[in-house]
């Protein structure tokens, strides 16, 4: 599931881009490790990002 919104940013009026990714990962993957290699990914590109867990 992919769902992206734009908006300006409050302070300089910028436009911004937003997406929220919905994916499933084996139950057996180690969390922790995949978090990190996430959050080095997207700050090797000058991005944030933000990793939340959700069971369905």
């Amino acid at each position: 599931n992919l769902q992206s919104t734009r908006y300006r940013a409050t302070q300089t009026g910028a436009e911004m881009f937003s997406a929220q990714i919905t994916i499933g990962i084996p139950a057996n993957m180690h969390i922790a490790a995949l978090r990190d290699d996430f959050l080095e990914f997207f700050d090797h590109l000058n991005l944030d990002a933000i990793l939340d867990p959700t069971k369905f």
